[in-house]
């Protein structure tokens, strides 16, 4: 069966100017550095996120048939 979804528990290590410092991993060995904005609002150094990923079908098919039109439109030109 293929995996669409998936869930990650998360650590937010620090917050500062506006970066999050988020820890992945069973041993936060994952570091990634997201815009704040990404995050609810309220989140602080501390807090645990339940993150999940999952494909979005609808905008992945809008998007190739963008491209595939624009590139339709470019060779027209």
């Amino acid at each position: 069966m293929t995996q669409n979804k998936i869930k990650h528990v998360c650590c937010i290590d620090s917050v500062s100017d506006g970066i999050v410092r988020l820890l992945t991993g069973d041993a936060g060995e994952n570091v990634y550095f997201l815009p704040l904005e990404l995050f609810p609002d309220g989140v602080k150094e501390g807090d645990w996120l339940n993150l999940t990923i999952n494909i979005d079908e609808k905008a992945t098919k809008k998007g190739k048939k963008d491209v595939a039109d624009l590139y339709r439109e470019l060779g027209e030109n």
